[in-house]
């Protein structure tokens, strides 16, 4: 999901310009998905409980 976000982000700011309201909104939609991202991982490194699907994660991102 992530690295789809990624690469349709910066597809569209080659077609239509880094600036372009579209771009700028997959960008903020990026943000979000990485910091839901980070914020599992930080959840899940802080804990006893290392659960094998935030490993499965890691390896998407």
């Amino acid at each position: 999901m992530i690295k789809s976000c990624r690469e349709q982000m910066i597809e569209l700011g080659l077609k239509q310009g880094f600036t372009s309201p579209e771009t700028v909104e997959l960008s903020q939609r990026l943000d979000y998905l990485l910091n839901i991202y980070h914020n599992l991982e930080t959840y899940y490194t802080n804990t006893t409980d290392k659960s094998p699907r935030i490993k499965s994660l890691s390896k998407k991102a």
